[in-house]
Order: C-alpha cells, then structure tokens, then sequence
C-alpha cells in the first residue's frame, strides 16, 4: 500500500468542511508532530500518524477520566481571525500513578482549525457533563483551622481551579466557630447542589455528617434519639479533601492521603456507600461518628492534647508520651453487643454467655438478642470501635473497607501502651494489623455494643483523693472522631449503620480504569504544579 498524503488521511475521519460540523476524528498537530485525534463513545484517544492504515496509540483517556477542554488563550491567537485560523485546544486530564496509588492532573495540546477545536471543546463538555455521578454544582465546606491552616488556600490554589477546568460550579463556605458545620449542613437545600465537599480533617467531617444525618430524620419524620429506629440515609455524596490533623476517612475512601487524588475523584463522580455509627448516651442521641469511637486510655489521652492546644500539632505526640509513661486508669465495665450472621458470636476473642447470632440490616441494627462479653475477671483500660475493617490482601498489607455493615470492637485489658498503639495505628492504615498481645480483645462483626461502667458511683471511705477525683472526671468523657464529648452517665450506647452516605472515590474502580500512556507524545514525569505553563 502506497503512502497516505494529508488529505487521504482526513478523509478516513470524515470531511474537512469548516462550515459543517467537526468530524469525530481528524489529523492534529502535537509537539509539532502529526497525530491522528479521536472523539469515541469511550473517551478521546491520540494515535501516531504511519504510513499505513495502522496507527499507534499514544493516550487513551476514558471519559471519566477527562477533566475538560479549552481554548489555549495566546497572543497570536487573539491577533489572529477568520476561518482559516488554526487554533490550539487544551484537554486536561488524569493521570494515574500506580507506584504510589496517587492521581495527578496533566494536560495535552492539540493544533487544527479553529471551527474544528472549538466544536471539538463543545463535544468534550457534553460527553464530560454525561459522566455518571459528577456533580455540576458543589458546596465546598472549610475549616480554616484544621490541620496546619492551610484549607484556604488549597481551596483559591488547587481545587477551585480544577473544578472550574471541569464546568463544576463552586460556592464556598469557610466555618468560624465550632459545631457551625453542623448548623450549616442541617439547614441547607440539597435541592441547589450535586455534591458536598469537606475540607478538613475528621472531625471536619463528622460534623457534616451530624448535620445531614439531623436534615435527613428531620425530614421523614424519624426520632434520632430513637436508637432501635432505622434512620433514613443520606443520598448527596461528600468528597473529603484531607487538610487535618486526622484524614482517615479522606485516605479510606481514596486509598491515600493526598488532596489532589481527594479532588479528582470529586470528579470522577464515583461513589461508595459507607458506614457509620450513631452515638447514644443516658437514652439520648449524642453525635455521629465516620472513625472511631473511644472510651478510657484514648479519650483519656484526647482529653489532655485538648489541653495543650497552645502546643498545635505537637500536642498529639506529646500526650501520648504522657500516657504510656503516666499511671494508667483502669476500670470495671459491662459490655455488651450484637453481631452480624457473618461473624461467630463474640469475636475474634473474648467469650459470650449466649451463642445466638441474628441477621444484620444495611441500614439499622440487628433485632436479635444482646450478647453479654466475658472479661474473666479482668478490668478494662480502653475500648475503641473503628468504621472500617480489615481485609487481607498480602502477608504485610491489609485493605481498609468502610462499605461493609459491621466493625471491629478493640477491646484493651491493661496492654503495654506502645503495643496498643501500634496495633491501633496499624489498624486504620494499610499495615496489617497483628496482635502480640493477651491483654487485647477483638469483636469482629459488630452491628452495636454498648457498655456501662460498674463500681463507679460508691463514695469511697474519707472522699476522694486528686487522683481519684481526675478520675471521676474522665469516667464522664468519651472521644469520638477525635473530638473529646461529655457523657451525663459513664455509659455508651452505638449502632452501626451500613451504607448509609455516599462518598466520592472508588478504589476498585480507579485502578480499572487507569488510561494508558505511551511514547513522546504524552508526559509520564510526576506532576509538579510550578512546572506547569
């Protein structure tokens, strides 16, 4: 076969009228080389021009994966009109890092006429606008202080920028007292936007969650302090852009820690559907928690860094120290929970005086009896509940999971603190998490539990000493999602909640659909936004 001039090879893609509608695919310049350029049904691709009919491709980018296009805004470009004008058009996309499990956006410039890029840009808008799942209209939240204070920043610098690359129109909000996250999720039309976006840490998140979870009972008529009713689920999705102290949530439901991954896959407009518990005290609802819910050593520990605020970040390591080398508060409690029909009763270990187990609900408690855990004789110094669960995939890796309907109840007999610590610590990232010690108690497959201190109310003989009296104090004190709550009775109450909000980022999903890159044609190297033009 003869070789193909330029205009052999336009017709292969359809008619180079300029009046008439742009052809899906046409010859196009890029890094001043001929490229064949495709608008599929799957997504754009560019291939390299041969001297045969085959071609070799050099970027495939799924629709999902595209963030938008645009007229590249030049002086010659502007100089310049008529028909005959020859236009170049910026396609932003994402670039999948698999080493490190991060997302990156990139770019790709492409030449031709400009009646052909400018209907080229309006074709890739529609096809992007039909994406399932991306938003159109988002609310992005702030806290301002979380973490190291550096929310608003990334809000005007990273994520405003991209999702105006993506048509997403944005309206922020930036919190300045506590709890106002809260007031403003239970307060606002769900009917104005397509998606929430929290910037922030955990406890950032909790607060929306609080506060929708509140609109979404208000609405159907639900009794929130109600814990045996089954709550009605929140349907807007959230994306958690990971600025605070605490981002496991953020790392949960995008795999990593990273605020451009959390921000393209606002994007992507994947979902799953993750779980959560509901917080009860004395017969009355207290909060709503997306991490953790903790009681003794670790609230204990929440209480103190929450005294030396002045201290910022530092605070944290510091009041750990304190605790494994401070006295150790123990106490007599009652514990009891259900399971989920997946689990054996009582766990992982532990023992249970019945052996009856009962179906679990995606979106409410099990019905079936309460199980009563077994201490044999020991006293307690911690208990703690995580929203996600474990999943082996390697010897040394675990994956975190929080679209199940059930967690894990850590239960803490009096361990030495670091090994306590590290099993925590590896519990909620991707180090599998082994226990080296007795004195650690696992329920697995949990759909509630509650316990209640024993033994706490007696006046002991000539008062109470300073110690004792702190004591009492931190009896009356939980930590849930980090933050430290007051408890009228030393007595908990929480129920495990299944898919019940939607949260962007799919892991599974990402790795699938990762595009593929190769040649000179498209930049592998790293993303560096102060290498961007």
């Amino acid at each position: 076969m003869g070789s193909l001039g330029v205009e052999d090879r336009m017709d292969m893609y359809g008619s180079t009228d300029m009046h008439s509608p742009a052809p899906s695919g046409a010859i196009v310049r890029e890094q001043g080389r001929e490229k064949h350029f495709l608008l599929a049904d799957s997504g754009i691709t560019l291939s390299s021009c041969k001297t045969s009919r085959t071609d070799i491709t050099e970027l495939s980018i799924p629709w999902r994966d595209v963030i938008g296009g645009e007229l590249e805004q030049t002086k010659s470009n502007k100089a310049k009109s008529g028909n005959s004008q020859t236009s170049t058009m910026v396609i932003h996309y994402m670039q999948h890092k698999v080493k490190d499990k991060t997302i990156r956006p990139t770019k790709v410039k492409v030449s031709a006429s400009r009646d052909h890029v400018v209907d080229w840009i309006r074709r890739i808008r529609e096809h992007c606008g039909k994406v399932p799942g991306r938003p159109r209209k988002v609310l992005v939240i702030i806290n301002p202080i979380s973490g190291n204070r550096q929310g608003p920043q990334i809000v005007s610098k990273t994520i405003q920028p991209l999702f105006q690359q993506a048509s997403i129109h944005t309206t922020v909000i930036s919190t300045e007292r506590r709890r106002e996250a809260v007031d403003v999720a239970e307060n606002l039309d769900l009917a104005e936007y397509d998606g929430l976006v929290c910037v922030g840490g955990d406890g950032h998140y909790n607060e929306v969650l609080e506060g929708l979870a509140k609109q979404m009972q208000r609405r159907a008529g639900i009794d929130i302090n109600n814990p045996d009713v089954r709550l009605s689920p929140i349907n807007i999705p959230v994306g958690l852009i990971p600025t605070g102290t605490g981002n496991a949530v953020s790392r949960w439901a995008n795999g990593v820690t990273d605020v451009y991954t959390a921000v393209l896959n606002v994007i992507r407009g994947q979902q799953q559907r993750a779980q959560i518990s509901r917080v009860y005290s004395n017969g009355a609802f207290l909060c709503m928690s997306g991490v953790n819910v903790v009681y003794g050593m670790m609230s204990d520990m929440m209480k103190r860094s929450d005294e030396l605020r002045w201290m910022k970040t530092k605070r944290y390591p510091y009041a750990m120290l304190r605790m494994v080398l401070g006295r150790k508060r123990m106490f007599h409690c009652r514990v009891q929970y259900k399971t989920s029909s997946d689990h054996l009763s009582g766990g992982s270990n532990g023992s249970s005086k019945t052996g009856d187990t009962a179906p679990s609900s995606s979106l409410s408690e099990v019905d079936g009896p309460w199980q009563e855990y077994d201490p044999q004789g020991q006293r307690f110094r911690c208990l703690m509940s995580l929203s996600c669960d474990q999943v082996d995939s390697e010897e040394s890796h675990a994956i975190q999971t929080i679209t199940g309907s059930d967690c894990p109840l850590v239960i803490d007999h009096g361990c030495f603190s670091p090994k306590l610590l590290k099993y925590l610590l590896n519990y909620i990232s991707p180090v599998k998490s082994v226990n080296t010690s007795n004195k650690i108690h696992v329920l697995k497959g949990l759909t509630a539990y509650r316990m209640m201190l024993t033994e706490n109310d007696e006046v002991r003989p000539g008062g109470w000493c300073s110690s004792q009296s702190k004591d009492r104090e931190l009896e009356r004190l939980a930590a849930v999602d980090g933050e430290v709550i007051p408890l009228v009775k030393p007595m908990l109450d929480v129920r495990i909640v299944g898919g019940f909000i939607p949260l962007y980022g799919c892991l599974d999903q990402v790795q699938n659909d990762a595009h593929t890159q190769l040649g000179d044609g498209v930049s592998n190297r790293a993303f560096d936004p102060a290498n961007e033009d």
